[in-house]
């Protein structure tokens, strides 16, 4: 229970941060999409490049653990937005590599095999 509530408070504090920097980026009661795409760029954009640098997967955890959340509490229980700009919000496909079932010595093993016992 209590890495749970450290954790909760880590998240929290990190949304703060995170908002106290989106501030002056838009209004919180009028979020476009467009505003979201350019949060999302300048999270992923190298930090050489004025970004932060971080993964693409990072930067949808924070902006749906953080923002989506505080927008649809807004949006659900306090009224005070009608739209949800999150959902114009598209996603990169995530690609998984396929797992390699032979380290590279044994793939090299069986095609040395199968090149002696039928060499054409």
């Amino acid at each position: 229970m209590r890495s749970l509530v450290r954790g909760t408070r880590l998240a929290g504090a990190r949304c703060r941060r995170l908002a106290t920097t989106c501030q002056g980026l838009f209004q919180w009661t009028q979020v476009p999409p467009a505003a979201l795409e350019d949060f999302r760029a300048y999270l992923t954009r190298s930090e050489s490049d004025g970004g932060r640098g971080l993964k693409m997967k990072t930067a949808r955890d924070i902006i749906d653990g953080c923002f989506r959340t505080l927008y649809r509490d807004a949006r659900q229980t306090d009224r005070l937005v009608h739209d949800d700009p999150f959902a114009a919000l598209k996603w990169p496909a995530k690609a998984d590599p396929e797992p390699a079932p032979f380290t590279e010595e044994e793939r090299d093993q069986l095609m040395s095999h199968f090149a002696q016992r039928n060499p054409h």
